[in-house]
């Protein structure tokens, strides 16, 4: 199992946010973007242009030019706002779709383990490899919750994951309840897809998101991995392959 490797994964595509939304805060970046957005509005509307009709006096092309450029401007600046939301949301679609393959990458483990093996073999008729990569495939295409529940059944104790017992109190209690915050991950990740929502409007939002997907990686990585004695990329846990 791999959870550093895709926690690392995940870690790319939420850094571009977060620095472009420090930069919007500590330094001009949004201002910037608008500079650049009414680059070509200032020729345009330059008073020997010809946007004007003949006839029309100097000093009325200035004052109509202001007119126009203040409208454009808080057009773009409208525009410019909604840039960040919409990275942020793009974000997390991004994270849970790596964190989809990581799950899958440790349930097709898992299950070709002796023990979970025996599992499957009581629940379904398993009895060749077409049947375990059909188990495998009604894995991938299944939602959230039923992942979960597919996991439990091999007699993996999610509750202690959901706990995150690896990390700090601090983590612990921002995360008290991690079932249903992951649910509520995916229910937030369908109102990007399926809606066309972004309910995710600030970086702190995606943080806290993103932050709770990686932790669980590793959690669930170290538990499983020591259940059913296989490897990870987790620095210092015992190396099942000697």
């Amino acid at each position: 199992m791999r959870p550093f490797e895709f926690t690392s994964r995940m870690n790319k595509y939420v850094l571009i946010p977060y620095y472009l939304d420090f930069l919007s805060i500590n330094g001009n970046l949004k201002e910037n973007l608008l500079k650049v957005q009414m680059n070509g509005f200032e020729q345009t509307l330059n008073s020997t242009s010809k946007f004007w009709k003949e006839g029309i006096s100097v000093e009325r092309k200035i004052e109509e030019a202001e007119k126009i450029k203040i409208k454009i401007s808080k057009q773009y600046e409208n525009e410019i706002e909604n840039y960040f939301p919409i990275l942020y949301n793009q974000a997390l679609i991004i994270s849970c779709t790596i964190f989809d393959l990581f799950l899958f990458e440790s349930y097709e483990s898992i299950v070709n383990q002796a023990p979970a093996l025996e599992i499957l073999l009581k629940k379904t008729d398993v009895t060749s490899d077409k049947n375990i990569e059909k188990i495998l495939k009604n894995f991938d295409y299944s939602g959230i919750k039923d992942k979960i529940e597919k996991i439990e059944r091999l007699k993996i104790n999610m509750d202690i994951i959901f706990k995150l017992k690896l990390f700090k109190n601090e983590v612990q209690e921002k995360y008290p309840d991690g079932r249903n915050y992951l649910f509520h991950i995916y229910s937030t990740r369908n109102d990007i897809v399926h809606r066309n929502l972004l309910p995710i409007k600030k970086y702190s939002e995606l943080s806290d998101m993103t932050t709770y997907l990686q932790s669980f990686m590793i959690e669930f990585a170290y538990h499983t991995g020591n259940q059913f004695n296989i490897n990870t990329d987790i620095p210092g846990q015992q190396d099942y392959s000697k």
